[in-house]
This record gives C-alpha cells, structure tokens and sequence, in this order.
C-alpha cells in the first residue's frame, strides 16, 4: 500500500483495510515486519493471527498516544503483503480476482482505510483496487541424458608410515551474554506545562515515556512470556496512566494494570502482563516493538501549576522509581537483567511562554511590555510576567521582564532555548543634554540621553527626573542602531511615567559602543529655569539578565483595595474606601468620593506642587468628588473627564472637560479653556476664600 496523496503538513497515524477477493494472504509472524512506517509506536493488525483465508485484513500505525502527536510525510509503501494464487495446491484453472482498499465509514466499515492528523482527527482519502489475473503454467518435461562412465586404470598405492602428532588443547570460548537493562530508558528532559486542567487525568499536558528493554534477549531460549513492574512516583506532582506497549499487545498478553485512571492507590502505579501459552507466540526483542512493554503517559497536578512560572529556574523534578521488576520466560522462569531503571524529568513552563502555549511568540511580547512599571499591589501586576531578577519574582515588572521573553521569541516546547550564560556585570555611563536649561511659555525643548561603554546590550529601562509642573511631554524618538529596538513610552501612559523602555527580538542581535537612546521633546507650560538628570537606569543582556543597574525607576501607584485610591494617598489602603489626603506626603489636598454611580473614580497624587489628579472612567451616571475645606467644592464628573485640585489656594486644572463644579450654592461649568475663572463666596469681592480655576 502506497500512498498516492498524503494530506497538508503531514499524518500522525493512518489505518488500512485490504480486500483481497479469491487470493490467499501469506502472513508474517508478526505484524511488524508488514508495516515499515517511519513514527510508528505500535504495528496493528486485524486479525492479529490471520490464517490467510478470511478475505480481509487491516493494518495500522500511529506515532504518539498524546495530541499533538508528530506528523509523517512518508510517501513510501508502508504495508507489504504477500498474496498467492493457490494455497500450496497445484493449480488447475485460471481465474481472475479484485483487490480492493475500502474506505473508512464509521457504520459499515470502522476499519477501513484512514488517515489521522496531529489531534487525532479521522481524514478520509480516496482509495483504489487492481485486478489480479491468476493463470496456471503448464509444466514441461526434459528427459534426463544418461552418463557412461569412462574406465580407468587404478594404481596401486604403497603406504607411507606417518608418525601420529601429539593434540594441541584450544580453549573452547565461552560467551558471555550481554545481559539487557529493562526499564523507563528514553524520555523527554522536560514535562512542559500550559493552561491548567480541571483535574490531572482530564489534561492535556503530559510526556509518553516507553518501558522497555534496552537490547534484545540475547539467550536464545529466553522467549520473552511475562513481566511485571511497579512505578512509584510523588501523587502531589503528577498522575501516571500506563498502557501495554507493542510487545504485549502484539503477541497477545493479558495485562493486568492499577493507576490513576482504575485505582485508589497513591502514588503507585503497576502492571503485570503474561502471554497465554508456553509456545508462544513471543515478542521478538530484536526489533523495536518487540522491545517495547508497557508505555507510561504523566501529566501534572492542577495545583502544581500555580507554583510555577516561565523562569529557567524553576521547575519541580519528576522522579518515577522503578520497582519490583521481573522479566519470566516461556516455563515462567525469571529472565536475569542487569537493572531496572528509573526516569527523571523536570515539570516546568516554556522559559519566557507568560501566554503559556508552548511557543514564545506575540502574544506573549505583548502579554509582558504592556505590564512595564507595574509593581505587586498594582491592578497590572501579575507575578507570572515577572520573570528576571533576584529573588524572584522581584516584586516590579520592567524591561528585563520583558526581554526575558523578547530574547527566546521564536522558542518552542518541541526545540526549547538552553540556559541563558553567566552574567558579566558592565559598567555604562549615562548623560543627559541639556541638564539646565532657561524656558520660556510655550518654548519647546528636546533633550538628549546618550550611553556609553555599552557591550552585548539586549535591554534597558530609563527614568528621568524633571519639573512636570514647568515642562510637558510632547513626543519623543526612541532606539539605538537601525531598526534594532522595540520600544516603549511610559510618558504617553495613563498615569504618565517619566520612563522609556528598549528591546531587543531574538538572541542573535545586541547593540555595543555608544550613542543616543533617546531624543525627547518638552513643551514648556510657564518660564523658568528646567533642569533634568537621569533618575535611574537598568540595563540588560540579551537573555533579560542584569548587568547595571541606577537607582529605582519610577513605577505606577499602589491600589491594593481596589478602591480607585492609590494607597499613598488612601486614608485607609487596607479597605474599600473613599476618603483620601496627601498630608504625609508634605501637601495638603484632601476629599471623599461621595458617589461613584457605578464609574471607577481614580485618584492619584499629582507632582509637586499639586495636589490630586481625579479622573473618571467606565461606563454609568456622574461621579461627585468633594475636595478641599473652608471652602468645599464639589465636583461632577462624567466618564472620561479628568481634574488636578489643589487646596490652599483651591486651584483647579481641568485636564479633559467640561466639569461642574459647585461651591456652596454657586455652580459652574469648567470646559477646556476655563483658565482665570473665579467662582467666590457670592459678595463679589475677591477674597482667600475663593476657588480659582485653570487649564
């Protein structure tokens, strides 16, 4: 059986179901040596034993017990059968017969012929049948010449006496068998693990580990009847699933099996097979399926999934002990073996997979930068992304996090990247132009920050420090090198950061020497003297590892109830509320959220000399936020609008409008452009306890 057309991207198993009319079959003693299939685990056929008068047979093969299994894109004949035209007997008649590969049909005919795809999905080829002309030849017979032999004369031979040699004794040697190993032999380095299951045995994660012998039996009396075995592993890791490999399925053993799938039993799992007869058949050990006993399938424990990220360190060690082994022959007869062997693996995530499917791709470059400045506490953390630094998780997500995975784009569970190399610590130097600089209203300033002594450089992550109050951001060009960087702008971020972020894709590229990383323009808001330094600074390799660090970046506030307050400003951080103050940390705004009205209201401590950023977002009514005292004003906003309220001088910015605000009995709206409008206490007069409002 040849195949005509494989389908798209290859087959991970196949079936084939021969008709083969009035012929007769010749079949092989074992299944195996009719299927030469390049994956193939477990060489089937139906019947198992056939006598070749049943007028069919199948065949089949697949490559793995777990989806996805490999594919093949063998196009080569994988069954080889030998047919006759008369069973042994001397032909009489000529005849003519069908032979027909039938399709798959789920009713009349389950094993007809099939392809499977990597889930194990049935793909129905089209099939065909050739026409067998049987005709009997005609024996013809040669008389046979008869031979007269020629006389001859006979000499006569006088003997010589010849003295008789003494034996020389050779050593007969003996050998010495080499005695096979029988055990878990071969198995992946890594268990790997992807979304969690609702329980261990209804996963998807998992590793096939074959028990087998290491050689064939190399005694030729040792026809291979039985064996038993047991696998003691840790119950709180993993569960463990063990099926009859091809030696015990092909030649008919009765297995007895207890594991997670039948049994109460913790942590052991065991199987005891034996073949029904003392003549066999038996496993031929010289080939692969007849070396192969028994197949383990181990998949994780849900609750070892959350003890886990996508670090190079960590991972849980897989240990199945092997005990208890015995190998018998035909009489039931231990089978001597040199060891039973036990596997070790490591259950892990892929390193840098934070979208845990088994590849590092897109989804999880944009899973990671997108988290950049958050810290623990915050609504963007999650300790799963935070994957570099040490200890870890570090408690901060910045672009090392992200390089981490950046770095191993493209790495897979299936050819996953080895460990990354020592780190070699650098020192770099960082300047900043202009550091001091006269603005005037209006003036827009760019400022450079330049590195160097860079060496193999993968990632970094910059702070500035400057009077936000005198100067706002406008734009900014960030990179070194043509085209190397991915770059992030955390002053384009809601709440802004005064931070940028670089990286690279891949291992294979890096940025050395100096340069310009970064040229960011400033409008100024009001004259005055603008200054700017470099706050802090982390630089990285390839892989995300640290080798100079400056200083702490800046990061977005705290919310640890939820509440919409950030926690430095929260009067009580610990519970849901709505009261907020910057007293302690040297202001004197404060308010309450009156009413939320179902839209999240944030407050946020704005820089000195300010007071509050409020800004409200999602979808319901019009949020009421009470600010300030002596006098209170009260402001209405709806989704979207955001102020800075400063008390004292009771100043409002009002950032996105219009919004109402409301003292005593005096409302007003402020839109965008309500600078220099004064509301007073209502006697006309301007006095200290009028509120001022400002864009």
């Amino acid at each position: 059986m040849v195949p005509s057309v494989i389908p798209v991207g290859g087959y991970a198993g196949w079936q084939t179901l021969i008709d083969y009319g009035d012929l007769t079959y010749k079949p092989t003693g074992k299944s195996a040596d009719e299927i030469k299939w390049d994956l193939g685990i477990a060489a089937l056929r139906n019947p198992a034993n056939p006598t070749g008068k049943e007028g069919q047979v199948a065949h089949g093969n697949f490559s793995g017990f777990d989806t996805p299994a490999p594919l093949s894109m063998q196009k080569t004949s994988f069954v080889n059968l030998t047919m006759f035209c008369w069973d042994n007997e001397m032909p009489d008649q000529a005849f003519s017969t069908v032979i027909s590969l039938i399709a798959f049909s789920p009713a009349q005919t389950p094993d007809g012929s099939l392809y499977y795809d990597t889930d194990i999905t049935n793909i129905v080829p089209n099939t065909s049948s050739i026409e067998i002309n049987c005709t009997p030849q005609t024996p013809t017979t040669t008389a046979s010449p008869t031979i007269t032999p020629t006389p001859t004369d006979t000499p006569t031979i006088t003997p010589t006496i010849t003295p008789t040699p003494t034996p020389t004794v050779t050593p007969t040697p003996t050998n010495t068998p080499i005695i096979p190993s029988v055990g878990l032999l071969s198995g992946p380095p890594n268990l790997f693990l992807q979304l969690p299951p609702p329980s261990c045995l209804a996963g998807t994660d998992g590793i096939a580990i074959p028990w087998a012998l290491s050689r064939s039996l190399s005694d030729p009396g040792s026809d291979l009847r039985g064996f038993q075995f047991e696998i003691h592993y840790d119950q709180s890791k993993v569960c463990v699933v063990l099926f009859p490999g091809s030696a015990a399925v092909l030649d008919g053993m009765n297995c007895t099996i207890q594991d997670s799938s039948n049994s109460a039993l913790q942590g052991l799992a065991l199987m005891d097979c034996l073949g029904p007869s003392e003549s066999g058949p038996f496993p031929d050990t010289k080939t692969s399926e007849g070396r192969q006993l028994a197949l383990l399938i181990v998949r994780p424990q849900p609750g070892l999934y959350g003890n886990l990220s996508p670090r190079d360190d960590s991972s849980e060690m897989l240990l199945l002990d092997a005990q208890a082994c015995n190998l018998v022959d035909a009489q039931l007869q231990p089978i001597g073996f040199a060891a039973c062997q036990d596997f070790t693996s490591a259950i892990r995530f892929l390193a840098g997979d934070v979208f845990p499917d088994c590849i590092v791709d897109t989804k999880d470059t944009q899973l990671s930068s997108f988290r950049i400045g958050a810290t623990a506490g915050h609504s963007l953390y999650d300790p799963f992304t935070d994957i570099e630094g040490s200890p870890a998780p570090d408690g901060d997500i910045d672009m090392l996090d992200a390089q981490a995975v950046l770095g191993r784009f493209g790495s897979s569970c299936g050819a996953p990247l080895g460990l990354p190399p020592p780190v070699v610590p650098q020192s770099i130097s960082l300047t900043i132009m202009p550091d001091t600089i006269p603005v005037t209203m209006g003036q827009e300033v760019v400022v450079m920050v330049d590195v160097g002594n860079m060496s193999e450089i993968g990632a970094y992550d910059i702070g500035l420090e400057y009077d936000s109050n005198l100067l706002t951001y406008k734009d900014s060009s960030l990179g070194f090198g043509s085209g190397k960087t991915s770059c992030v702008s955390l002053f384009e971020s809601n709440p802004p950061l005064p931070r940028f972020s670089c990286g690279i894709f891949g291992l294979n590229d890096s940025i050395s020497g100096s340069g310009t990383l970064a040229s960011i323009t400033f409008t100024a808001s009001q004259s005055g003297p603008a200054t700017f330094s470099i706050d802090a600074a982390l630089f990285g390799d390839s892989w995300g590892q640290e080798v100079f660090s400056l200083g702490t970046l800046p990061s977005f506030p705290v919310d640890s109830d939820g509440d919409g307050i950030d926690d430095e400003i929260d009067d009580d951080p610990a519970i849901f509320s709505s009261d907020f103050s910057d007293v302690s940390l040297g202001g004197d705004t404060s308010g309450q959220v009156t009413d939320r009205t179902g839209l999240n209201v944030l407050v946020h401590e704005a820089p000195n000399p300010d007071g509050v950023r409020i800004e409200a977002v999602g979808s319901g009514g019009q949020a009421e936020v009470d600010v300030c005292s002596n006098p209170t004003v009260s402001y209405l906003l709806d989704p979207g609008e955001e102020i800075v309220v400063t008390c004292g001088s009771v100043t409002t910015k009002v950032l996105v409008g219009p919004v109402t605000a409301q003292v005593g009995t005096v409302l007003v709206s402020l839109p965008a452009g309500a600078e220099g409008k004064e509301v007073t206490d209502g006697d006309g007069q301007g006095h200290a306890g009028d509120v001022k409002f400002k864009l």
